[in-house]
């Protein structure tokens, strides 16, 4: 019983941990607002900018 008790402890502890950081983010994002103007860039160069000049990190997927 008391692995039981341990286990389960455990498993909320971990939960709780992960929806805070998860609404750590979502916070983050929601309060994070700028401006990119860029003429004759790329959009590899675009997001570069962005990720260096942010916290974001963006992915691109090439199809």
């Amino acid at each position: 019983m008391f692995n039981f008790t341990k286990c389960m402890s455990l498993a909320m502890f971990l939960t709780f941990c992960s929806y805070a950081e998860a609404n750590n983010e979502l916070t983050y994002a929601e309060q994070t607002c700028f401006s990119v103007t860029m003429e004759n860039q790329t959009l590899k160069s675009v997001v570069e900018w962005i990720e260096k000049n942010s916290q974001f990190i963006l992915s691109m997927i090439r199809i």
